[in-house]
């Protein structure tokens, strides 16, 4: 087996930066409440002097306009999961390594993306795309490659004699000790992996306890060490904060489009597009919510901001966008598609639903209806119209009939001579009488007899004749 281990040291001030194309100076705060301390900070803010330590009253000295946020180790959990579930597209087997880590056993996928570097250099630069840096390391051990993630991004090491001489120099603060044992370790003059692994086991063991050694036997590999696989949740719903500043479009869309990423990924996972998302926009003094229905199931992240891009253009924003979430209302399976041999042309035509999506998200969904069958033998009765979006039910026979697609709104009275309908010349019928006589019930009956007749020119109309008035009308014209 091979693992990669991601390892996120940034975590708890990416969930808060990723947000925005260009965060101004930004630091993380931990308690004690009455004396807060800074817990990490962003590169602007250390060109200011701002340090992980220090503490926020001295930060704020140096910059005042410097955004401080709590610590949100939820939120941290939240977004680590939400990676987790993005990762499943490149190997079955993903893991958390909470707090900041995980681990994907990549064996199996280097054949199907091209081989370890191509791998490695997908998953950074899409890792890129959803706001996070990670360091990375490739090794035999799964617990293995996450110590030397933490201290040597970038590092592969693929052959056992390797592997085990990067852990007996690295340093035993890379390690995920117990902080007693940590200073038992360095009171004692340990200070890198190899020389705990010189010591005896039985020393070991009877200093500390079978707990750290199994712990370092997981690390070399002398010990099994199988990761509790990731499984993704059955309902997506996430949130992220925003640096001050977002208000504008195009700076609400590179916001959502971190979470769209997001939500491909876990709709991938489950095999499932969406049919509703809602997204909500938190303000300081309202909340906007926006509704995106859709016509067929989608997970693609470009058709989606598209859509959402009509929508908050139409929403009128005051002021800064403070927090959005995006959660899905209601997801269907998505049939498999098989791959392409040949790399296909990019096709920039959208199909009849985006379009109709599209549509309705720029005009307004009353701007677009459709047609809703109505169980009623009346012509101008048989149909209403319909939302967009909603379902239009089916008529129960499917035999119906031949009927016009256009029915005039006013039925036109028809000349006749020697008791033949005439419309631009004298109509031959082809079909017909069909009588239609029913409305008895709400005072509108009528009592007809409809035929398909032609002109002279080829044309064809649905005429009737009033079986009160005896009179001949044109009801409907075939194309």
């Amino acid at each position: 087996m091979l693992w990669l281990s991601l390892y996120f040291p940034q975590l708890s001030l990416q969930i808060f930066s990723r947000g925005s194309a260009s965060p101004g100076p930004l630091a993380i705060s931990i308690p004690p409440l009455n004396r807060p301390t800074i817990y990490f900070c962003n590169q602007a803010a250390r060109a200011l002097g701002v340090h992980a330590g220090m503490k926020v009253s001295a930060a704020r000295a140096l910059f005042q306009d410097l955004v401080i946020f709590p610590r949100n180790e939820e939120a941290e959990n939240q977004a680590l999961a939400r990676i987790a579930a993005w990762a499943v597209k490149f190997t079955s087997l993903v893991s958390l390594a909470p707090p900041q880590a995980l681990l994907l056993e990549i064996a199996g996928s280097l054949k199907f993306f091209g081989g370890l570097k191509k791998l490695l250099a997908q998953i950074m630069a899409e890792l890129q795309e959803l706001g996070f840096t990670a360091s990375y390391a490739v090794a035999p051990t799964p617990q293995g490659s996450l110590v030397l993630a933490r201290a040597l991004n970038g590092i592969v090491v693929l052959s056992s004699p390797a592997f085990m001489g990067r852990l007996n120099s690295l340093p035993i603060k890379f390690l995920n000790l117990n902080p007693v044992i940590y200073e038992v370790l360095t009171q004692s003059g340990l200070k890198r992996f190899g020389e705990i692994c010189r010591l005896p086991r039985a020393e070991l063991l009877r200093r500390f306890n079978s707990e750290f050694l199994d712990y370092i036997d997981k690390i070399t590999g002398r010990m099994p060490d199988p990761p509790f696989p990731y499984t993704p949740p059955p309902h997506f719903l996430a949130k992220l904060e925003l640096p001050p500043g977002i208000h504008t479009t195009e700076a609400i869309l590179f916001a959502l489009n971190r979470l769209l990423l997001e939500l491909a990924a876990w709709l991938k996972c489950l095999s499932s597009g969406t049919t509703k998302i809602v997204i909500k926009l938190e303000t300081s003094k309202e909340n906007k919510s926006i509704t995106l229905n859709l016509l067929g199931a989608s997970r693609d992240p470009q058709h989606l901001v598209r859509l959402i891009r009509e929508h908050v253009d139409n929403t009128k924003i005051s002021d800064d966008v403070q927090a959005l979430s995006l959660e899905v209302a209601e997801i269907q399976a998505l049939a498999m598609k098989s791959e392409h041999l040949f790399e296909k042309s990019h096709d920039t035509h959208l199909n009849l639903e985006q379009l109709l999506e599209r549509l309705s998200a720029r005009l307004g969904t009353t701007a677009l209806q459709g047609l809703a069958w109505i169980a009623d033998h009346r012509p101008e009765a048989a149909s209403s119209l319909l939302a967009f979006g909603s379902p239009a039910p089916l008529p129960k026979n499917n035999l119906l009939p031949l009927r016009p697609l256009w029915l005039l709104p006013q039925v036109e009275a028809l000349p006749s001579i020697a008791d033949k309908p005439c419309f631009k010349g004298e109509l031959q019928f082809q079909t017909g009488p069909e009588r239609i006589e029913t409305g008895w019930w709400d005072g509108a009956d009528i009592r007809r007899d409809y035929y398909i007749a032609q002109n002279p020119r080829g044309s064809r109309f649905w005429i009737y004749r009033d079986c009160r008035s005896g009179g001949w009308f044109l009801h409907g014209i075939f194309a």
